[in-house]
């Protein structure tokens, strides 16, 4: 049975299930983060999964960076698959708002709580 890491579940909000993967928001503010884990029993990397949930998997990750950029309209979307921070299987999709942004989401600014909603890119 899939469980979801006690740390990953702390640090994010669910939003849905698609077909495969939980679908979550990351409670860190500084960014409009995804994270994706695909509900499958002991799933540790992206490389254990099947064919077929590979492909899956990466229909997922696109769909769900198509709504951040239609959200925030980035400059760049990130994509990564981050596995040392908990034993589940994760993905990620984060938009660069801003062009000089850093490295990776998760260094360099330090966690800030989300305490509000965010709120997409005006039109």
């Amino acid at each position: 049975m899939y469980t979801l890491h006690p740390q990953l579940a702390d640090e994010t909000v669910p939003v849905c299930d698609l077909d495969l993967c939980r679908v979550l928001l990351s409670k860190d503010a500084n960014y409009p983060w995804l994270v994706l884990s695909p509900r499958r029993e002991e799933l540790r990397d992206l490389h254990d999964l099947n064919d077929a949930d590979g492909i899956a998997v990466l229909e997922e990750i696109r769909r769900c960076s198509q709504a951040l950029v239609d959200l925030y309209r980035p400059e760049k979307m990130n994509v990564a698959a981050l596995g040392n921070q908990f034993p589940n299987c994760t993905s990620t999709s984060s938009p660069a708002l801003r062009p000089t942004q850093p490295g990776p989401a998760r260094s360099g600014a330090g966690f800030r709580r989300r305490t509000t909603t965010m709120q997409p890119a005006t039109r």
